[in-house]
């Protein structure tokens, strides 16, 4: 079986492309050709549980269900995103160096529309539900009183307020939604208004995030979920090498994220590794400015930071030595 991983394996990695020139330290399983060992079988856990405690995360944002398009601050193409759903435990990290082109020119659909909503300030204020077909802005007028959405970010569902309207009155409304490329949908809505019950939101129960590329090389943050959910997002340090979570050419290997450390476990203690230095922690971001050749797997610190995983001319798999290694990334 060795030499079946070995011999595959080999096709497209060489030794002289994986194994440091002059190395002089060689891991045993390397060296009997035993990629299975740490390559090989199903993953057992991931390594991006371990954000939520270190990453800079921003405020929580409330997103009442279905998708979403969130207009990220152009700072974020120089980092990797973590994106958390604290109430799903539910965690994904995103590169803009990945993201894909923005669908255009998908013609928007007002769905439904429907008071759902009254609430009484110092004034009155009604509250517009609206369900289009793809995420939008929306502006509503109605004799005189008008709303919108109330940020600038793109829903497929929201409540519009429409404040100091009056009880009893009779509304004939014009509504109008704008997708991110600028087309339009209108619908006229009529409605008197009436006290009724605050809309209930039910709470997510699955949730899905992807980022997107605009036609401006704005980076836009998909949302879809099948309910309210809490989210937020944070910073990492961009990872230095590609992540692959399994690739479809290699549909029987653990990805690089977790070999990077969790393969470490199969020989070694965990009592011992992560002891003289933490692993599983991403590196904060005044070290990742001096930080320019050590490898990061998801912005996380891992054993294969530090360390060769297949051969060194250093002790101890040692990518540098001495000071070096440590100045990497710690001041003098």
């Amino acid at each position: 079986m060795n030499d079946l991983w070995a011999k595959s394996c080999k096709e497209c990695h060489p030794d002289n492309k994986i194994v440091s020139p002059g190395a002089s330290f060689f891991h045993q399983p390397f060296l009997k050709h035993d990629c299975n060992v740490c390559h090989g079988g199903e993953e057992v856990s991931s390594n991006e549980k371990s954000l939520s405690k270190a990453v800079k995360w921003d405020n929580k944002h409330v997103f009442r269900g279905g998708k979403a398009y969130i207009l990220l601050p152009t700072t974020v193409k120089s980092y990797d995103i973590a994106f958390e759903a604290p109430s799903l435990d539910f965690q994904k990290i995103l590169s803009y160096s990945n993201a894909s082109a923005l669908p255009e020119d998908i013609e928007p659909v007002i769905e439904k529309v429907s008071l759902c909503n009254w609430e009484k300030y110092p004034w009155t204020e009604a509250g517009i539900c609206v369900k289009t077909s793809i995420p939008c802005r929306v502006r509503i007028v109605c004799n005189g009183v008008s709303g919108s959405t109330s940020d600038e970010n793109y829903y497929t569902y929201q409540i519009v307020p429409l404040a100091h309207a009056k009880i009893n009155d009779f509304y004939s409304c014009k509504i109008e939604a704008q997708t991110y490329d600028g087309q339009i949908a209108a619908k006229n809505f009529k409605f008197k208004a009436v006290e009724v019950s605050k809309a209930k939101d039910s709470f997510a129960k699955t949730v899905a995030v992807n980022i997107y590329r605009s036609p401006l090389d704005e980076p836009i943050l998909e949302i879809q979920a099948d309910g309210q959910l809490t989210w937020r997002i944070g910073l990492l340090p961009k990872s230095n090498i590609k992540i692959s979570n399994k690739p479809k050419d290699h549909p029987l290997i653990k990805s690089i994220s977790w070999t990077s450390t969790n393969a470490c476990y199969n020989c070694h203690s965990k009592n011992k590794l992560g002891v003289i230095h933490p692993v599983g922690v991403p590196l904060n971001y005044k070290m990742a400015q001096r930080n320019k050749d050590l490898p990061l797997f998801n912005g996380v610190i891992s054993c294969a930071t530090c360390h060769y995983p297949h051969a060194s001319s250093n002790s101890y798999f040692l990518r540098k030595t001495g000071k070096n290694l440590c100045l990497s990334c710690h001041n003098k």
